[in-house]
């Protein structure tokens, strides 16, 4: 089944994986090719579970990869010699186009991805390897990893906004028991609204 992103062709799998990428690093990116048979891509984007895009930050090229997806940037000049700067994914698992699928060992090899494109040897990875999680999940895995640090980030942002409205109460329970307390309650709310409340009624005591 053809979906469409952003107006090109995707298979079902491109159709869920770049809006949840797309949600994970705050930004679209232009995408120049989803399903597609460009020569220069040898077939690898038929069918679908490759994408080219903009080239992507450092930064990006992580997420992308801890979301399941062998991503290189690509430095290329074309034949006549014209740049040809893009992003390559490839998601793990997709099963609309298998001649794709070794890229991902070859990342995981810590290679660039070239190899199986060209039949050769291909290159060393030149993209981030510190802060991916080895071997590459599932573009499915993927997904629900992006859904955990979103919440997390929301967790978080939630707490703080929490604390910051209860420390001038706190302020003024502590002031009222005569004491100074500091209480260090941390961005991961470690300890609950209950632990600081007990602490500052045990000073108080």
């Amino acid at each position: 089944m053809t979906a469409y992103v952003h107006g090109l062709p995707a298979c079902t799998c491109l159709a869920a994986w770049v809006p949840a990428f797309e949600s994970a690093i705050g930004r679209s990116p232009r995408w120049f090719q989803l399903i597609g048979d460009a020569p220069a891509s040898a077939g690898f984007h038929r069918g679908g579970g490759s994408a080219d895009s903009e080239p992507l930050s450092e930064d990006e090229l992580r997420i992308a990869r801890n979301m399941g997806a062998a991503a290189w940037n690509r430095w290329w000049t074309d034949s006549d010699g014209d740049p040809n700067y893009h992003a390559h994914i490839r998601l793990n698992g997709c099963p609309h186009n298998t001649i794709g699928q070794p890229q991902v060992a070859d990342l995981n090899a810590g290679r660039d991805g070239t190899g199986p494109l060209y039949d050769n040897d291909g290159a060393p990875d030149n993209g981030p390897r510190d802060g991916v999680l080895w071997p590459l999940c599932t573009w499915q895995e993927g997904i629900k990893w992006a859904e955990r640090q979103q919440e997390e980030t929301v967790n978080e942002d939630s707490i703080k906004q929490i604390v910051d409205a209860l420390r001038p109460v706190i302020r003024d329970e502590i002031a009222k028991a005569g004491d100074t307390v500091k209480i260090d309650v941390g961005t991961k709310a470690k300890r609950s609204l209950a632990t600081v409340l007990a602490t500052i009624h045990n000073r108080k005591g």
